[in-house]
């Protein structure tokens, strides 16, 4: 069934108006460009006895509808799936979060995905400028609210504006910081991102390995450290970087994850240290491997926007 109500600049009134509009026991939302995949029907149906009220779903994040190239694409988490009876509802009238009791059971499923596919060029700004709008309005009553201020860091970002998007990335930082929380790992993705989209190094290297430290398990956060320390000539340490991102492959639901950065991107990035080296058998060896393991990012490595050289 369709409904429809008045567009009133709040995604949570629309989602928790639809929530009371759904009649069983688990409520699945997507958005209108997402599609859903479903890679067990009867493994699905079987996780949803589980004593979970509420599922993480992975999705990714396309540019196209190429499902077979996945350069330039991200994925993360979701709580997208859960039961009707836990009364849980939406908050944020932009970017909207659903709001978990402490006493809420979660977990990952992994037998449904979420494929996401992108806006063009002239969409995505349309989008970002509708988005930065109603951000600025919800910042207005609520400045000091440090999600709000990742999230017009992040649109900031998107539109290129980089040192603006730095500066409010830092005060997002600070408020976490001085609300005695450890702040989301997302902040120090979107600082670090910021700074090697901007081609700084200068200092770098040294605020990144203290979020390591927060967040060992980051795997993206190490592939910009190869990335810093390729840039700055150290290839040997840059390397061992990139090597360490191939050898850890824990997932974390609260991380956003370019796809490559544990895999072909950190396999490419150390044949080129290998090169510049000028240690061919290396970098050819390299090379095979990479043609080898991970054959579709070969074939498709023109789409790929190599923004870290």
């Amino acid at each position: 069934n369709l409904y429809s109500i008045p567009w009133e600049n709040d995604f949570s009134k629309a989602r928790n108006y639809s929530i009371g509009l759904a009649k069983y026991d688990w409520v699945l939302y997507l958005d209108a460009d997402e599609e859903i995949e479903v890679k067990d029907l009867d493994a699905f149906k079987a996780s949803l006895s589980e004593k979970q009220d509420v599922f993480y779903v992975p999705l990714q994040h396309y540019e196209s509808h190429d499902l077979s190239n996945l350069n330039n694409s991200y994925l993360s988490y979701h709580f997208r799936l859960f039961k009707k009876q836990t009364a849980l509802t939406f908050e944020g009238k932009i970017h909207e979060r659903l709001q978990l009791n402490n006493d809420t059971n979660y977990s990952r499923n992994n037998y449904i995905k979420i494929n996401h596919f992108g806006y063009g060029e002239v969409d995505k700004k349309e989008k970002s400028i509708r988005n930065i709008s109603m951000l600025l309005e919800e910042w207005s009553v609520t400045p000091d609210n440090a999600w709000l201020n990742y999230h017009i860091a992040s649109e900031l970002f998107q539109q290129h504006e980089l040192n603006t998007a730095y500066k409010v990335i830092n005060h997002a930082l600070e408020l976490s910081i001085a609300s005695e929380c450890k702040p989301p790992a997302l902040f120090y993705k979107l600082k670090y991102e910021i700074l090697i989209y901007s081609r700084t190094t200068l200092n770098v290297l040294e605020g990144l390995e203290k979020a390591i430290l927060i967040y060992p398990d980051y795997v993206d956060l190490h592939f910009y450290k190869g990335i810093i320390l390729e840039r700055t000539k150290e290839y040997e340490k840059a390397i061992r970087a990139f090597q360490h991102c191939m050898s850890h492959h824990t997932v974390n639901c609260e991380y956003l994850n370019f796809v490559g950065m544990d895999s072909f991107l950190a396999a490419y990035h150390t044949y080129l240290c290998y090169l510049h080296l000028n240690n061919k058998e290396e970098a050819d060896r390299e090379y095979s491997e990479l043609e080898k393991k991970y054959p579709l990012f070969c074939e498709n490595m023109s789409t790929y926007d190599n923004k870290y050289i």
